[in-house]
């Protein structure tokens, strides 16, 4: 009886089987051992002999003069000097040890007179007949039981693989089922001093990579030293990104993926010449430096889910053509960086499988004439331009647009790769559509909702007073609207996104059978946390819970409404200055005792204090650094923020003495956040100790502040001060909330709202992995003082594996909510068209504005309403816009009325009042409160949140992920709601990040208010008209006064007429909520 083979032997023959069509057994029972009578077919490797290798040039000389000969006998032959086969090789070991392979096989070498190729590259449809014949003549072979060693001649290495005699790859298998795994046994082998990389064959640059793998798992590394070597793995992740590993595999190993796609000829010829690349730091430091080893940071290598990614994505081009939507879904620590710049340089190439695909010009000739990168932030548009730039091997096919002029010149200059900015990528669709004939690919990175719209009417439908719209009946020009919103059908869009929103999943996911919308390829949170790219930031999160209870002469004066009261007097004491200097005062001893000096991350570490607002970030600046002073402790802290703030004046509440306010109590007798012993002794004070209340008068209310003027030098030198020892705190607002990647992060203090996709990107700032520093989850903590850990579970819970949508849009809500509308009687389908008639022509607002004043005046004033019935007719108003502005640029068809209906209600609803009885006066209300009810208590300590490992649909039609948590689309922030609008109804490409936009509309709001003309035209002045035209006046003047401070501003507000008139209509709406502004 035969029983299986369990061995390592057994298992290097099934990879040799499979790669060569023979195992050394086969071959030695049948007599064949002349390694010269190989004809292997085109998918087959020649199979090679340990003796073949030279070991002090590390190459496999029989495989590579036989290549030589083959193709290039007549370059030979014009040799000049002593002997040409020492010379040719000598030469090659000298070239790789100098430049690496990657240059040696990509340009050859140069041996005396003559001028040799080492490798033919794999052709697309588009190349030759001699470029096909070459890359066939090219030598794949694998070699097992390969000595190496020049030291030691007998040291073995299970396999290695050749291209042209040149090794590619190292091969370490181990066998589970004698004990031994790669994960352990294998990276053990690697990282003894068998393997030393002073071998030639272990040299970094000489080899592309080293494998290890078993039956379940592989593993790599581009760079062999010793214990310090560091492995990724190369494992495909399970089913719906439920975690890292391999899925199994019903036919056959898990990791036979390895040798059945990766090891393929075509696929290894392809990560020679699209995906590896030497990584010169150039982008970071911004210097050029010779492209040689000594200057080589590392050697970058696709991991399997990038690669696998970029393939799926050409392959189904390739067959379905222009046209198509595509979803990524990769968590953070996926390198989708270097996933987005490989699918860039491959789009460029790709060609159509037949003439079936869309838009196919030939079988050889290249599907997209340009690829779009699209970004939404500026630094993550600067980082992108840096990482192209240093795969492209030549920098004559890449551009920068920021119009469409600027993409109109690229084209002409047969630039290939295009990037830009979301802010403005509107001008770009234009000019898209004005060349139909060609084909673009758009490749957009961190696809958000805000970017996912990309040809919708956020974008692309601003249409009043366009040029275009001069003549033709209003339908015709709705209809010329509608498609110009649908996204371009010379286009292929692909997204990615860590964090997919339904409107993300149903604008560019794919559909299956069951009308579910899913990514495309998905690489989860929950793998990337497994496989240790990043480090989960929930193992440490510990809350503080804020409670406030009103006084009795609140809850014995029914005039007050309590919830109401409740939020006027939280907005108030959390910018108390006490408040502030308190909990800025747990922060500081939390990070002295436990983070700074208990050493972690070899004495690097930092910490991120997360505030409400820019003003919140200046006070808890400012105490922090008080505190530091007064404690002398030997570091320093950091700010940043967008643009100028003045300090709003000091509050003018009647707190009681500082040592009589308990501001901190615990809830139960657990573990305190640190015992006494932890605190430093300089520490050793109470909380409310009396000159507290000293350092709250510090505060310099009326100043204006600025990052660099609080920091001391340019704001965009932040990160690099703060990667320094002498800074380990950073507060922000917004700003470094998202795209800041500073891996020595590993302590949050949170005192500011979070929920969905932002508080995953924020706390996300702190799972950045770091090796060199031991970076561990364990290492990582996180306060909360303002949200609650089930809160911030069901903000994480969609991304810890897939995010799928339930089910399309359901658009027959349209039609229902039309006809309910239409019932109460407030407008007519005849206002509507009458309205839009003279909108879409471009008609002046006094023209139009009768008929909505008309409709509003029914609703306002005529209708006698149910008790609910205002609120819920302008909430299914509000429902009809917001789905419909979903749905539009997915629509199959094109349905006017929905159009119509869609502008009208958009200036129908900000005039439709309802009025909020027992509004409270926030002066009131604090003169009757006793601020010795607040307090703070903490909750729990070190709490572990555990995620859901479960898919989680998305219903399309609610605010809230089927499996997750309740969390809202509409911005709370007053002034995020008149951004909204503005950007929704005026937006053309204000070239500011939302952060910007808030400070300068406050700015501008802010000199109007104060303004004299304000003062004795506007306030109290019940002529509309002369308000009007006196706000234009004085926001004039104002903006003028921006020439010298904010150019850029100043030129969108002269030259956009379209522009102006909404910023006017934004100020004016910002000045209605005077609080706000004050």
């Amino acid at each position: 009886m035969t029983t299986s083979k369990t061995n390592e032997q057994a298992f290097e023959a099934l990879i040799e089987k499979a790669l060569v069509g023979s195992t050394i057994e086969e071959r030695k029972a049948s007599g064949i051992t002349n390694p010269d009578a190989q004809t292997p077919s085109s998918t087959q490797y020649y199979w090679g002999l340990p003796n073949d290798f030279d070991k002090k040039v590390a190459l496999d000389t029989r495989r590579l003069w036989s290549f030589l000969k083959t193709t290039q006998q007549e370059v030979l032959d014009k040799h000049v000097g002593r002997d040409l086969k020492s010379s040719v090789e000598k030469q090659i070991d000298a070239d790789i040890k100098t430049f690496g392979i990657i240059q040696v096989l990509r340009r050859g070498v140069e041996v005396d007179n003559i001028k040799l190729s080492l490798f033919y590259p794999k052709p697309s449809a588009a190349d030759s007949e001699k470029s096909k014949t070459d890359y066939a003549s090219n030598q794949f072979s694998i070699t097992r039981q390969q000595t190496f060693s020049v030291q030691n001649p007998g040291l073995e290495i299970d396999m290695v693989l050749y291209v042209n005699g040149l090794p590619i790859f190292t091969f370490e298998l181990k066998n589970p089922w004698t004990n031994q795994t790669a994960k352990y046994d294998g990276q053990k082998q690697y990282k003894s001093y068998e393997r030393n990389p002073k071998e030639p064959l272990l040299n970094y640059g000489r080899c592309l990579a080293h494998f290890t793998l078993d039956k379940d798992e592989v593993f790599f590394t581009t760079k062999l030293n010793l214990d310090k070597t560091f492995f990724m793995p190369f494992n495909k992740g399970l089913a719906d990104g439920q975690g890292a590993g391999n899925p199994v595999n019903p036919n056959g190993y898990k990791t036979s993926y390895l040798w059945e796609e990766v090891l393929q000829k075509e696929t290894v010829s392809d990560i020679i010449m699209n995906y590896v690349l030497f990584d010169y730091d150039e982008a970071k430091t911004q210097k050029k430096v010779p492209h040689i080893m000594k200057n080589a940071k590392k050697l970058v290598f696709p991991r399997f889910h990038q690669l696998d990614v970029v393939t799926k994505l050409i392959a189904d081009v390739a067959e379905k053509g222009v046209g198509k939507t595509y979803l990524i879904e990769h968590s953070a620590g996926s390198g989708k960086s270097n996933s987005l710049t490989w699918l860039a340089f491959k789009l460029i190439k790709v060609c159509p499988d037949s003439m079936d695909a869309v838009r196919a010009k030939a079988i050889d000739a290249p599907l997209y004439n340009s690829v779009i990168v699209v970004t939404d932030r500026r630094i993550l548009d600067k980082q992108i331009t840096d990482n192209i730039k240093a795969f492209g091997q030549s920098d004559k096919i890449i551009a920068h647009a920021d119009s469409s002029k600027d993409l109109k010149e690229a084209i002409e200059n047969n630039k290939r790769i295009i990037i830009t900015t979301i802010q403005k990528f509107p001008f770009i669709c234009d000019a898209i559509s004005d060349v139909s004939d060609h084909n673009f690919a758009v490749i957009i990175d961190e696809a958000h909702s805000s970017q996912s719209g990309i040809a919708a009417d956020k974008l692309n439908a601003t249409v009043q007073k366009d040029g275009d719209t001069d003549g033709g009946d209003t339908d015709a020009l709705l209809e010329k609207l509608m498609k110009d919103r649908k996204m371009s059908s010379n286009c292929s869009y692909f997204a990615f996104t860590a964090t997919p929103k339904r409107e993300t999943l149903e604008r560019f996911g794919s559909e299956d059978v069951d009308g579910k919308f899913h990514p495309f390829h998905l690489y989860s949170m929950k793998q990337a946390i497994e496989e240790g790219f990043i480090l989960d930031v929930l193992t440490n999160y510990t809350t503080y819970k804020g409670y406030y209870e009103l006084t009795k002469s609140i809850e014995d004066n029914p005039e007050y409404n309590n919830a109401k009261a409740q939020k006027l007097l939280r907005q108030a004491v959390e910018r108390e200055p006490k408040t502030i200097e308190a909990k800025a005062d747990v922060m500081l001893k939390h990070f002295d005792a436990k983070v700074f000096r208990s050493h972690k991350l070899n004495g690097k570490a930092k910490a991120m204090v997360v505030t409400k607002d820019i003003e919140c970030a200046i006070l808890y600046y400012q105490a922090l650094n008080k505190l530091i002073e007064k404690y002398k402790m030997p570091f320093k802290i950091l700010i940043a923020f967008s643009g100028e703030k003045v300090l709003s004046n000091k509050p003018s509440i009647n707190a009681p003495k500082v040592e009589n306010v308990p501001l901190y109590e615990k809830a139960e007798p657990e573990p305190p956040l640190m015992v006494e012993s932890d605190v430093a002794p300089a520490y050793k004070k109470i909380v409310n100790d009396a000159d507290m209340a000293m350092v709250a008068e510090t505060f310099d209310y009326g100043k204006t502040y600025t990052e660099a003027g609080l920091n001391g030098f340019p704001e965009n030198k932040t990160p690099e001060f703060f990667d320094s020892d002498d800074y380990r705190i950073l507060v922000v607002a917004n700003k470094y909330l998202t795209g800041f990647d500073q891996p020595k992060l590993c302590a949050m203090y949170i005192d500011k709202p979070l929920d969905g996709v932002l508080a995953v990107q924020a706390l996300s700032r702190l799972n950045r992995a770091a090796p060199d520093l031991g970076k561990l989850s364990e290492d990582l903590f996180i306060l909360d003082f303002y949200n609650k850990s089930e809160n911030i579970k069901s903000a994480f819970d969609p991304f810890y594996t897939a995010t799928t949508l339930s089910e399309a849009t359901d658009i027959n809500v349209l039609h229902q909510l039309k006809n309910t509308l239409l019932s109460f009687g407030v407008f007519e389908m005849e206002e509507v068209d009458e309205f839009m008639d003279l909108y879409m022509h471009g008609a002046e607002a006094d023209k139009w504005a009768p008929i909505i004043d008309t409709c509003a005046d029914r609703f306002n004033k005529e209708i006698e309403w149910d008790e609910n019935g205002k609120p819920d007719f302008k909430m299914k108003c509000k429902q009809f816009v917001k789905v419909y502005s979903k749905v539009a640029a997915i629509l199959p068809y094109e349905k006017l009325d929905w159009e119509k209906l869609f502008w009208f209600l958009r200036y129908l609803i900000p005039q439709l009042i309802i009025e909020k009885p027992g509004a409270t006066d926030l002066k009131d209300l604090l003169d009757s409160v006793d601020l010795n009810t607040y307090g703070l208590r903490r909750t729990s300590l070190n709490q572990s949140i555990s995620l859901d490992a479960e898919e989680t649909e998305i219903d399309p039609l609610k605010p809230v992920m089927v499996t997750a948590g309740k969390g809202e689309d509409e911005p709370k922030d007053p002034l995020d709601k008149i951004l909204q609008e503005f950007n929704e109804r005026w937006f053309k490409g204000w070239n500011a990040s939302p952060d910007d936009q808030k400070t300068k509309l406050l700015g501008v709001a802010k000199a109007v208010e104060e303004d004299e003309d304000y003062k004795t035209l506007v306030v109290g002045n019940p002529d509309k008209q002369a308000v009007d035209s006196a706000m234009i006046t004085i926001i004039d003047r104002i903006m003028r006064g921006k020439r010298k401070g904010d150019l850029s501003l100043y030129k969108e507000y002269q030259h956009s007429e379209i522009f102006k008139h909404g910023f006017i209509e934004a100020i004016k709406a910002l000045l209605g909520d005077v609080e706000y502004v004050r």
